[in-house]
């Protein structure tokens, strides 16, 4: 399968080796830079590719390289100056940037499809994806017009598409404005309901225009209430059910747009036992699913809905997602675009290693971030190993020998070498004496005074 030295790496490292198989696979350069072509609206290619463009950018999500500066320099070969180079992303086209996102994660998806058994549904008739938005961190100072400036600059945000069940996130829509209401990309959103989609979404998506196309459009919802939304009750609220988080109350109202079309919908109001980390004792909640479907699914499934905010979070964390000193906005959402691919190339190596170890519950027990630590170590050195054509029957193979490829690694894999600690609750802090006439303290001196 493998040359006798990438065998060497597939015995050492073959977590690392999964993910340069995948990158071999979803980002041969001439495939993209022939999709590029397909996709740029005014954009083209002249010296620099968008391929060398991408990998430079890898580099640094991936931690392999500290800055695109940096990746740019150690490549050696790029044909162009890195002016040059900032220019290409600093006027990349988002939609260039969300395509890209989208051209992962069709792929991303089918080999998720093959190498594992068909999963149950979430809910039975429908497919589930929850919505939720995410602001870029604030960048450096770098440009003229933010000089005088003591704010932070915002470089963009995005709304993001998760599937629960593949784990992957599905498409983005980047936005330049970092302070841009969400709800302002929802037309964008519109477009990619299909009929039997259940989406689920924080209350700031709780905007009358939305649930009414959704419904329109054969769609179901399950949408946190927002005080802006005017509705009208149709029923008392009435106890319905106890759940493990709380009693569930229900009643029926109507939902009004300006052009008059009335949406009878279920009002679902979750009163908790323990209130949320903001003080709040109920979350009430908005769906237009059948009765078929109770309140307490309905509030389990609107809980799953953390499952994005986990996505961004490691996405932050464990992949260089959100960079200080790409301060123009287009560059700063290509940089989080490519960090989304490396997230949903991660997601197909839960899926290989759930395969080779039914017996391990991957998604709960193997950690991102010794994942993470390893290709930063060790993805370079399978580059410089191996030979110019050594992938190349990865990017001709089958859907089906590249998850046989991907088994195979997957089966060398050393789950307790990524097995993931689970840190407890956070103790209290004790109150800290502060003295101006003693600003440091003697470690040595104390642990013998406490001995």
């Amino acid at each position: 399968m493998f040359s006798t030295i990438i065998e060497r790496f597939a015995e050492k490292v073959p977590a690392t080796l999964m993910i340069h198989v995948l990158l071999e696979r979803f980002l041969q350069p001439a495939a993209i830079d022939e999709w590029f072509d397909q996709v740029a609206e005014q954009q083209y290619t002249r010296s620099l590719l968008f391929s060398t463009v991408l990998q430079l950018m890898l580099q640094v999500v991936l931690k392999q390289q500290p800055s695109l500066h940096a990746a740019y320099q150690k490549d050696g070969n790029v044909a162009v100056s890195v002016t040059s180079l900032y220019n290409k992303i600093n006027n990349l086209e988002l939609t260039t940037s969300r395509s890209l996102v989208k051209f992962a994660a069709e792929q991303s998806i089918a080999l998720i499809k093959v190498l594992q058994p068909p999963l149950a549904p979430i809910l039975p008739g429908y497919r589930v994806k929850i919505l939720d938005g995410n602001c870029l961190k604030a960048t450096q100072h770098r440009l003229k017009v933010t000089h005088e400036k003591g704010a932070a600059p915002l470089p963009g945000k995005s709304l993001a598409m998760y599937d629960p069940q593949l784990g992957v996130i599905l498409d983005i829509l980047p936005c330049e404005d970092g302070h841009a209401q969400e709800r302002s990309l929802l037309s964008e959103v519109i477009d990619q309901i299909d009929a039997n989609d259940l989406w689920i979404a924080d209350r700031n998506f709780c905007v009358t225009h939305f649930l009414h196309r959704i419904a329109r459009l054969k769609g179901y919802f399950i949408i946190r209430y927002h005080a802006n939304l005017t509705c009208s009750a149709l029923s008392e609220l009435m106890a319905v059910e106890c759940c493990e988080s709380g009693a569930l109350f229900e009643q029926l109202v109507t939902v009004t747009n300006t052009a008059g079309d009335v949406l009878q919908l279920r009002r679902i109001v979750l009163q908790l036992y323990t209130p949320t980390t903001d003080g709040e004792n109920e979350i009430i909640l908005l769906s237009n699913l059948p009765q078929s479907v109770s309140a307490a699914q309905i509030a389990a499934l609107y809980r799953g809905r953390w499952q994005i905010e986990g996505a961004f979070q490691q996405l932050e964390a464990y992949f260089d997602s959100e960079i200080e000193t790409l301060a123009y906005p287009k560059a700063a959402l290509f940089c989080f675009a490519v960090a989304v691919v490396a997230y949903n190339i991660y997601a197909v190596v839960l899926a290989a290693l759930q395969a080779a170890h039914p017996q391990s519950s991957i998604k709960e027990e193997f950690s991102p971030y010794y994942l993470a630590n390893e290709i930063s170590n060790s993805h370079a050195g399978i580059v410089i190993a191996a030979e110019e054509d050594e992938f190349d029957f990865i990017q001709h193979s089958t859907i089906a020998k590249v998850a046989d490829t991907l088994r195979y690694l997957a089966s060398k894999v050393s789950l307790k070498q990524f097995k993931k600690h689970k840190r407890g609750p956070k103790k209290a802090r004790p109150p800290r004496a502060y003295s101006p006439n003693q600003p440091h303290v003697s470690t040595f001196k104390l642990l013998i005074d406490h001995a």
